[in-house]
């Protein structure tokens, strides 16, 4: 990855960097309202993912900048930033990377936190280095937490209680973007951001559904465009007949979405949905929130460490079903055949979305008063 281009500095600038897709189209709204509210305000967006990369370009045209954030090395972040000369950098959620902030701070400029959460993993870890998380997170002027679980984790790491903010989770915020579930014909599955591993695993279960259901329509949405054609071959070697989304014909036994940009729509007509990332152990699922937004019951794995305060919302709501792949063809069949039961669920998702909304003000207003641009 090269160094970003230089920006021709004409206002306070407001460098934002988010991993991946989830923590990009969580902040973005965010950054809309602060460009809304302060025109003169530049903002320059890094990530470190393709998809994430992509989703900032199409979500956030009025950027000065969008590039992928080189190697966390001194030397490389110090270009970085002479060539940015940020204001204000604002980190989303867990990616907190040393050199890049300790430059930024050298530089003069504020160093902020959103949507922040830590895993019990990655606490369990800063808490081992103690010397080290105590340097690092000294680096950070003000933390906008998710959730109290959070708090709690950055207090016991010794972080100053002056710091930290418990604002909410801004994926709370984004339901505006999908619109309400259109009603279709067919019966509609959406198995979306799966990972490599889980799309075999759940084609078994997915044959025995048609043995009852032989019209289910299935959507199925790999995580990473680089696994569209490896996901495609899976299927040919297992004899299932499918139509990649980009071929713009009807499908037979499964939609291959195999562009960006294109899940919010299928999550809007379908009756089902099954998130990935949950069936295997190295992800730790994704956000389960996005099928709530449109009203239809959500089924997820076992492996949601990443997401841990909403599995708590969404099965306190009984708004959605954990399981393991074991008995997920039953639950499944159970719900196909029970509209009421998906209506009741999807009703109780909408209140719980609903009832989660304001985190966006709350973020805005401690940026604006501890980080002030």
């Amino acid at each position: 990855m090269g160094l970003p281009s230089k920006i021709v500095k004409t206002g306070k600038v407001i460098w934002v960097h988010a991993v991946s897709l989830g923590e990009t189209k969580a902040v973005i709204p965010l950054l809309r309202k602060i460009l809304f509210k302060y025109p003169n305000t530049q903002i320059v967006f890094s990530s470190i993912t393709v998809t994430g990369h992509e989703e900032a370009k199409k979500s956030l045209p009025k950027a000065s900048l969008h590039f992928f954030l080189p190697l966390d090395f001194s030397w490389i972040m110090k270009k970085v930033v002479q060539r940015i000369k940020p204001d204000l950098l604002i980190l989303v959620e867990t990616d907190f990377w040393f050199n890049l902030m300790n430059e930024v701070k050298k530089s003069g400029a504020l160093v902020a936190v959103v949507n922040g959460k830590i895993s019990l993993r990655s606490f369990k870890r800063f808490r081992f280095a103690s010397l080290f998380s105590k340097r690092l997170f000294s680096l950070i002027d003000c933390f906008c937490l998710q959730n109290e679980l959070y708090l709690k984790r950055f207090l016991e790491l010794s972080i100053d209680p002056k710091k930290l903010f418990v604002t909410g989770n801004l994926k709370f915020d984004t339901s505006s973007s999908l619109e309400p579930r259109k009603a279709t014909h067919d019966l509609t599955l959406l198995i979306a951001s799966t990972h490599r591993g889980e799309e075999e695993a759940l084609l078994p279960i997915l044959k025995k559904l048609w043995e009852t259901y032989p019209d289910l329509k299935v959507f199925l949405a790999p995580r990473h465009p680089e696994r569209f054609s490896e996901v495609e071959k899976l299927l040919i070697h297992n004899n299932i007949s499918f139509t990649r989304s980009s071929q713009a014909q009807p499908h037979s036994n499964i939609l291959l979405i195999d562009a960006m940009g294109q899940l919010d729509s299928f999550f809007s007509i379908s009756d089902l949905a099954i998130i990935g990332g949950s069936f295997t152990g190295k992800v730790g699922g994704h956000n389960i929130l996005e099928p709530l937004k449109v009203g239809i019951p959500v089924l997820f794995g076992p492996s949601m460490f990443a997401q841990e305060e909403l599995v708590h919302l969404v099965l306190k709501a009984k708004a959605g079903i954990q399981t393991p792949l074991s008995q997920l063809s039953t639950h499944l069949t159970h719900l196909l055949a029970s509209k009421s039961e998906r209506k009741a669920m999807g009703e109780a998702g909408l209140r719980l979305v609903q009832d989660l909304k304001g985190s966006l003000n709350r973020t805005l207003e401690k940026l604006e008063t501890n980080c002030p641009f």
